[in-house]
């Protein structure tokens, strides 16, 4: 863009509609990768694969024609959003692994709360005891030194 005296300006650009290359309305961080639309959670994400694949068996069993038509449009699809940046977690066997590391993590997790608990039973527990014990001998003290002072 020129300015008034024919000198180039570089902080006032203008772009037609077309010319930026498709419209960037989400607000993510530069570099940061996009997610597919799949699930976050792993369970979630698995199911929606094995039901896509089920379609797509279903699909192969009646029209072997237009499973391979759709097998090529995702895959298409799929190459498009890896070229974009989308970070595309489909693969079943690494989702049955992140699956099975969550429940050893939550399996740990709740057995470390458990330990944590009885833990702090047992230490409660234990200073009522002998804040108990306490309170006896010092009752004990108190019943014999009276009786001590009584025979003086």
């Amino acid at each position: 863009m020129k300015g008034l005296e024919g000198a180039l300006l570089f902080n006032k650009l203008e772009y037609d509609d077309d010319s930026r290359g498709g419209d960037r309305t989400d607000n993510r961080k530069a570099g940061k990768p996009r997610r597919e639309l799949l699930p976050k959670d792993p369970r979630q994400a698995l199911a929606v694969v094995e039901k896509r694949r089920e379609n797509l068996e279903r699909l192969r069993s009646k029209d072997p024609e237009k499973a391979k038509e759709a097998e090529d449009r995702d895959a298409w699809a799929k190459a498009i959003q890896k070229a974009q940046g989308v970070v595309i977690h489909d693969d079943v066997k690494m989702l049955k692994k992140s699956i099975a590391r969550r429940d050893a993590e939550k399996k740990k997790g709740k057995e470390q709360w458990a330990k944590r608990e009885k833990q702090t039973k047992e230490s409660t527990h234990g200073r009522a005891m002998k804040r108990k014990e306490h309170l006896d001998a010092r009752k004990e003290k108190k019943k014999n030194s009276k009786k001590h002072t009584d025979c003086k």
